[in-house]
């Protein structure tokens, strides 16, 4: 093993997600993890006028993270083309695919 000196460490291996606004909000949460029911194409959950983008929408990623920064850049797209009606960006609406996740 190496060993590194640091003055401080910031341990991100895992994420908890704090679900208090979505069940204040009336957010459908799906299974341990909590993931909030959302539809992908819009973004939008169960609630009239609530969309979730970003790392939120796959809940509690404790054991291993699926969804990334880099990959839920499309969501606010997607969103503002649900809210607008707008299609000009569609191309733009694809999930990227990366070689490793933290390409």
């Amino acid at each position: 093993p190496t060993a590194v000196e640091a003055d401080r460490v910031v341990l991100m291996t895992g994420y908890r997600q704090d679900p208090t606004l979505f069940r204040q909000l009336g957010v459908e949460l799906e299974g341990e993890r909590l993931v909030p029911r959302v539809d992908e194409e819009t973004m939008r959950t169960n609630v009239p006028g609530v969309y979730v983008c970003g790392t939120a929408v796959a809940g509690t990623q404790a054991s291993g993270v699926e969804v990334y920064i880099e990959t839920s850049h499309v969501h606010t797209r997607r969103i503002i083309r649900d809210i607008t009606g707008d299609d000009s960006a569609d191309a733009d609406l694809e999930t990227p695919v990366y070689a490793l996740p933290e390409s």
